[in-house]
């Protein structure tokens, strides 16, 4: 069985194709991978038989893990992930890392906006390692729904504050001034890296993904609107593109008040993370 599927996600163009049929059957199953390869000959029921096959074709459709099984993985914690929904990546675990490292080294009752919270896991991961109160954005209404779903599967509802927002059009004039620390990882792709985006990420909101102006437009919306929000030395930090640096601190020198700047690299040593101080 497993070799037929392994031969279906090859054709289908999906590397490590065998691999993937042994995970998919895991999670099916709801066990390990390691369990798989240990009851290799064993037989299969017909149940079972029958959701593997179903999985397959949907991998075989270049649909995502994540999305075959509405569940993905970030930071330790399991979340519910749909199309309405981006799939949460390794990189921005680093920047909640970096977040989380900030937010731990001051007092007080702090403040956390999170824009475009999509499923969630950036704010419910901040709430877990740190003490912080989060309000979380997200300009999709059913995106806010899978996020308050999973807030409240991992008991982070108390600390979190949904609010269906554009940015920052729906915050009232009771955030003016309000927030520590300002997060986000917002869309950043431009139209001529999507066009040659690998087939799974086509299948996640175009929305969350893509922003005009070189993938610019959000970031820069951001930027400019945060020192209205932010208190006084309040701090950004944003996951940014791959080859967006040189343009983002342009734009920064030139439109937005700061007192400090620094870039963080990810596991692939580029510049991924924004870190500004205003």
């Amino acid at each position: 069985m497993l070799s037929w599927a392994a031969n279906r996600l090859t054709e289908a163009g999906i590397e490590n194709a065998r691999c993937e049929a042994e995970y998919i059957f895991a999670a099916g199953k709801e066990i390990s991978r390691n369990q798989v390869l240990a009851k290799l000959s064993r037989p299969v029921d017909i149940l079972s038989e029958e959701l593997f096959r179903k999985n397959i074709e949907k991998r075989g459709q270049r649909i995502p893990f994540g999305y075959i099984f509405n569940r993905a993985n970030f930071m330790g914690y399991d979340l519910k992930v749909t199309g309405d929904t981006l799939i949460p990546r390794p990189e921005t675990e680093i920047l909640v890392e970096e977040a989380a490292k900030y937010l731990k080294s001051k007092e007080g009752n702090l403040k956390v906006l999170d824009i475009g919270t999509g499923s969630g896991n950036i704010a419910i991961a901040i709430a877990k390692f740190t003490s912080a109160q989060i309000t979380a954005t997200d300009i999709s209404a059913r995106a806010l729904k899978v996020a308050s779903e999973n807030s409240g599967m991992q008991n982070a509802d108390v600390r979190i504050e949904f609010i269906q927002s554009n940015l920052y059009k729906s915050l009232t004039a009771d955030y003016l001034n309000y927030f520590d620390l300002i997060i986000s990882n917002p869309p950043y792709v431009n139209l001529k890296e999507y066009a040659k985006i690998q087939p799974e990420v086509k299948k996640e909101p175009k929305n969350a993904l893509v922003a005009s102006g070189k993938g610019l437009g959000v970031i820069k919306k951001i930027l400019t609107g945060a020192g209205n929000f932010l208190k006084e030395r309040g701090i950004i930090f944003m996951e940014i593109g791959y080859n967006q640096r040189k343009d983002v601190e342009k734009f920064i020198t030139e439109k937005v008040k700061f007192t400090e700047i620094e870039f963080i690299k990810d596991y692939e040593k580029i510049d991924r993370i924004l870190k500004l101080t205003l």
